[in-house]
């Protein structure tokens, strides 16, 4: 291909190939990520023009031979463009290649090929941090599904603790009112062994073994009485004692539900992040 003089210095027989060295340089300015241009001469299969990138370097120069697998050269064997991602073997990171033949229209012949080698190291670090940050919900997924299960647990051992204060008040009273019928027996005791002292004292001598009957009688009753006082200070102990466990498990449950409300929102708080992260994943594995 033939391109005539137009006041830019070239000359008459400039080609295609002799166009794309003499705008190589500017090939990675037009884009914001850091690239490497090679162009090579398909009849020489040497390097014409290299201009390399801020962190990749193939670290050639124009009159190289220009390895065969390289995609520049797989694009001018095969006369269509090529694209091909490398590892991390000689730069760290990975990079893509993208080449394509420059052909001769008229003439349909390959006069070259150009490549743009792209690096992949922002992607890298994507994926890398797509990947932790996945791993990392995951993570705390699986944390959260460990404390909403343990919060209704407690949550559950807390209405169990109620259901048993709540038995032992019930028990608290009714031992209550059977010490008040016993109270009624020992008073009823008492009375009848007092009418019973009055009695043995009236009849004299005749009433003193019915006497000490009677004293024995006044005696039991009011041993009685002292226990069952004894008894009542017990028991109102206990009820205070089982008062305040009440408030307490109740404020265990009340808390124990938010608490295992709050996880639950937390867990599917943590799993839309969780499929944020796996989207994620995938639109940096689809990037290149």
């Amino acid at each position: 291909m033939e391109m005539e003089n137009n006041g830019n210095g070239w000359g008459q027989d400039h080609t295609l190939l002799d166009c794309f060295n003499n705008v190589a340089e500017y090939f990675n300015q037009l884009t914001a990520s850091d690239v490497a241009v090679a162009i090579v001469d398909a009849k020489t299969q040497e390097i014409a023009s290299y201009i390399p990138g801020e962190t990749l370097d193939h670290k050639l120069k124009p009159g190289d031979h220009c390895p065969d697998k390289t995609v520049v050269m797989e694009a001018v064997r095969s006369r269509k463009t090529v694209s091909k991602q490398a590892g991390q073997e000689t730069f760290g990171f990975s990079y893509l290649g993208i080449g394509m033949p420059i052909i001769d229209k008229s003439s349909g012949e390959v006069l070259g090929g150009i490549s743009v080698n792209q690096s992949l190291e922002n992607h890298d670090q994507l994926l890398a941090m797509s990947d932790n940050l996945q791993e990392a919900i995951q993570d705390a997924s699986g944390v959260t599904e460990k404390l909403a299960g343990e919060a209704q647990e407690l949550s559950a051992i807390g209405e169990m603790l109620t259901k048993h204060s709540n038995e032992l008040n019930k028990n608290v009273r009714e031992t209550d009112d059977m010490l008040k019928v016993i109270q009624k027996i020992t008073d009823q005791t008492n009375l009848l062994g007092l009418n019973a002292s009055i009695e043995a004292s009236r009849v004299g001598e005749m009433g003193k073994g019915f006497g000490v009957v009677a004293e024995e009688i006044r005696k039991l009753a009011e041993n009685s009485s002292e226990s069952l006082q004894r008894i009542e200070s017990i028991l109102g102990t206990l009820r205070d004692a089982t008062g305040s466990i009440n408030q307490e498990v109740g404020n265990i449950s009340k808390i124990a539900a938010e608490q295992a409300d709050a996880s639950q929102k937390v867990a599917d708080t943590v799993q839309k992040l969780d499929e944020m992260a796996q989207e994620l994943v995938t639109f940096a594995r689809k990037m290149f």
